[in-house]
């Protein structure tokens, strides 16, 4: 079974969820299991200080372990990706730990949400997350929210990160020089340091940390 992700009207996202299936507003996903379907609209392009400004997580790590399960997702059954992460220094809330995201291979059954960058064991990276709880990607504008770390350099989509100039991230082609972590880890400090000084004051429950879906059960 092949889960296919492509763009929708909104009469076909409520028609999936009318169907039984799983719904996400905010990313204008939705998918029905047992179908075998799911569907996906496209994603806002979001400059450095917008996903600075939306990210709840923010933090770097390595990958200690990625393996894919059947397992439940928005309450559906679904592959899901497990995934343990270690080494974290997170530049703003708290260590994540773990994470569970849709879809994943197990045996030749194959599940994707289009546009959701894959992690795998051993993985060096940096994510911005909108939160670890019920939703359909937890990574701040889907690809938008997670950069692989390799020898130093700076990489999303597959791509390197050549620069940031005036809030937006510019990748490069193959062979390009990726930008110094040092140095986009800099323009990401600065971007989250505006953000916080833009957002409005939290109450004690907002500043409280999200539960995880295994802790909400």
């Amino acid at each position: 079974m092949l889960v296919s992700v492509r763009s929708v009207s909104a009469a076909g996202l409520a028609l999936a969820a009318w169907l039984g299936g799983a719904c996400a507003p905010w990313l204008g996903v939705a998918y029905a299991p047992w179908l075998g379907v799911a569907y996906a609209t496209s994603v806002a392009p979001l400059t450095l200080d917008e996903a600075a400004a939306e990210a709840e997580v923010v933090v770097r790590a390595r990958v200690a372990k990625a393996s894919s399960t059947w397992g439940l997702h928005l309450g559906r059954r679904a592959i899901v990706t497990e995934v343990v992460l270690d080494r974290e220094e997170p530049l703003r809330g708290a260590p994540v730990g773990h994470l569970t995201l849709f879809g994943g291979a197990v045996g030749d059954h194959v599940m994707r949400l289009e546009g959701q960058p894959s992690l795998s064991t051993g993985d060096e990276v940096l994510l911005l997350l909108a939160g670890v709880g019920a939703r359909a990607c937890p990574f701040v504008g889907v690809w938008q929210g997670v950069y692989h770390l390799r020898e130093g350099r700076v990489w999303r989509e597959g791509r390197p990160v050549v620069d940031v100039v005036r809030g937006e991230v510019l990748l490069g082609r193959d062979g390009e020089r990726p930008m110094r972590e040092g140095d986009f880890l800099a323009c990401l400090e600065a971007a989250l340091a505006r953000a916080a000084a833009h957002a409005p004051a939290k109450t004690a429950a907002e500043q409280a940390p999200t539960p995880r879906p295994e802790e909400a059960r």
